[in-house]
């Protein structure tokens, strides 16, 4: 099988309010090969994407002020962003139920 070299590096938006979190998503995307940028706020995060133009975010749906499902919606009208998944970190409160 022959494998083509990508022209073009992926670009990466990781957007978490917890920078180390955030942070070691894209350290890990650059070892890759990948380009990437960090946003840690629903705000930042637009202007980020705006000058980016990543091809995929990483976004955290908890945000403080602007949230994530704000975030979405707003790239999503933009017309450049549609298709997107989504993944719930948890807590567990002091009796063990997972919130």
């Amino acid at each position: 099988m022959k494998q083509y070299e990508r022209v073009d590096k992926i670009r990466l938006l990781v957007v978490d309010d917890d920078p180390p979190i955030a942070d070691l998503v894209a350290t890990v995307a650059r070892y890759e090969g990948w380009e990437a940028a960090c946003a840690y706020s629903g705000e930042e995060a637009l202007t980020v994407a705006a000058e980016f133009q990543p091809d995929i975010v990483v976004l955290d749906l908890m945000l403080p002020g602007l949230d994530g499902f704000g975030v979405l919606d707003r790239l999503r009208r933009s017309g450049r962003w549609s298709p997107w998944c989504s993944s719930r970190r948890g807590t567990r409160s002091p009796t063990g139920s997972r919130g």
